[in-house]
């Protein structure tokens, strides 16, 4: 599976997903990581249950019925992350390490704490958020 946390309007989530994530976009590879992972990160950073986030992370756009596949990331995450402190970004990948969905990917306490602090240079950086997703 491959996956991109892109700086992109909702309004551009069919294009991405037809025509992938441009060069030259602000984007960062999340080394495979489905909706499911990223709704855990949101759970855990804001320390909610997840049920009710189901909804959100459905996917907005799709090239076909079998992917490629985008997803909007709530500005209640995106938000979230772009305020996180260095030892923020510490506690919350190692929090994320241990979720069921990164296990389950066989993501390292390193390799999380890689990708969020990518994804939240992303964050810092945009007004809105979206996952890229290719079987």
């Amino acid at each position: 599976m491959l996956s991109t946390i892109t700086a992109a309007a909702h309004i551009q989530a069919q294009d991405i997903a037809v025509s992938g994530v441009r060069p030259g976009t602000i984007a960062v590879d999340t080394g495979g990581l489905d909706s499911a992972a990223f709704m855990s990160l949101h759970a855990i950073a804001l320390k909610i249950n997840w049920e009710p986030l189901l909804p959100a992370y459905d996917p907005i756009a799709s090239a076909s019925p079998n992917g490629p596949w985008v997803f909007g990331i709530p500005e209640q995450l995106r938000s979230h992350l772009a305020l996180l402190n260095e030892q923020s970004i510490q506690h919350l990948a190692a929090l994320w390490a241990e979720s069921q969905e990164l296990k389950d990917d066989g993501v390292s306490g390193e390799e999380a704490y890689e990708i969020l602090l990518e994804v939240t240079r992303v964050a810092r950086d945009s007004d809105s958020l979206l996952l890229w997703l290719s079987l």
